[in-house]
């Protein structure tokens, strides 16, 4: 047997199961009946490698991140039209991205430099939702004050004016 770390998942209308690989980047889509693999979603989006000599190695958080050119899909969801939505967590890219049913890259979104998506959420009206954690701040370089953040965009990934909302806005 093959064993494979997992995350989130989700069905589409046809009750079909998306599954995020957590240690592959990709998300697999398996049929509700069979079992069997039906698709693979893999976004088009690669870290940036940082230079050794970077600061951002000096930030604990990081460790084990920075240049490991890891995508991790934290969260997905569906829409009503079974388009997939996977919100990519890593501290210095992170990315929500679109796929159709047949999991062709439809289009991207990149978050601000440390807020790492946590949860990914399509609501009735195709909006998107997706949480994020502040990872870093330049008021507390400390790490020590972290500061949550929501989301809201349209089914194409467009920012929704007045997003992202902040405890600390």
């Amino acid at each position: 047997p093959v064993t494979i770390a997992t995350g989130s998942m989700a069905l589409n209308s046809k009750n079909d199961l998306w599954v995020a690989l957590f240690d592959s980047v990709s998300c697999i889509k398996l049929d509700g009946r069979s079992g069997y693999v039906k698709t693979i979603a893999l976004p088009d989006v690669t870290n940036v490698p940082l230079a050794s000599s970077s600061d951002l190695y000096n930030v604990p958080i990081l460790s084990g991140f920075a240049g490991d050119n890891l995508l991790m899909p934290a969260g997905l969801d569906t829409d009503r039209l079974d388009n997939l939505y996977v919100a990519y967590s890593h501290p210095v890219v992170n990315a929500i991205v679109k796929y159709n049913a047949d999991g062709k890259q439809l289009s991207s979104y990149y978050l601000p430099w440390m807020h790492q998506p946590v949860e990914i959420l399509v609501d009735r009206e195709s909006f998107v939702w997706v949480s994020a954690i502040n990872l870093y701040t330049t008021e507390h370089p400390d790490l020590s004050s972290k500061n949550d953040y929501l989301y809201k965009f349209d089914s194409d990934l467009n920012l929704l004016n007045g997003y992202p909302i902040s405890s600390l806005s």
